[in-house]
């Protein structure tokens, strides 16, 4: 009777530390660099949960700038360490994305829409069920200026 408490004990332990299967990609909506400002992205997980790729694409409202409303593209590399049972993650990730919109000081002049790399840092969560929720802080490099980039987002994560 000891034996078969001891091995019923024994097989719960090992199946509630099995790890959980590994994330595949993802779909996102937010707000910052990442999804061209106020929009959508998608991830593609390479290398089991660690490395991604991303792309993401939205508008810009007029409310936001002192322009009319424009579009933004993002796309990147993410590296991710896992935190605990890997629900918990940081980030760390290298894209290119629109940084700044500016124009002449000429009447008509066209807006300029200023894109370049950037580096953040970020934290993710994503739930057993899939749900998922990041946010990013980090630095971008413009044609004439370095500007703070963030990103903000939740969405779906489906795993292998």
């Amino acid at each position: 009777m000891l034996a078969a408490c001891a091995s019923v004990i024994w097989a719960r332990s090992v199946a509630a530390q099995s790890p959980e299967p590994a994330p595949a990609y993802a779909v996102s909506a937010g707000f910052g660099n990442n999804y061209g400002w106020l929009g959508g992205a998608v991830e593609v997980y390479v290398v089991r949960g660690r490395l991604s790729v991303f792309a993401g694409g939205g508008v810009i409202p007029s409310g936001l700038s002192d322009f009319q409303s424009t579009s933004g593209r993002a796309a990147g590399v993410r590296y991710y360490w896992p935190l605990g049972a890997g629900r918990k993650l940081l980030f760390a990730d290298l894209s290119v994305s629109l940084l700044l919109l500016k124009q002449a000081a000429m009447v008509g002049a066209p807006v300029v829409h200023d894109y370049g790399p950037g580096l953040s840092a970020g934290y993710a969560f994503i739930a057993r069920s899939g749900l998922t929720f990041s946010v990013s802080l980090g630095v971008g490099e413009g044609d004439v200026e370095t500007v703070p980039i963030l990103s903000i987002g939740a969405g779906w994560t489906w795993r292998r």
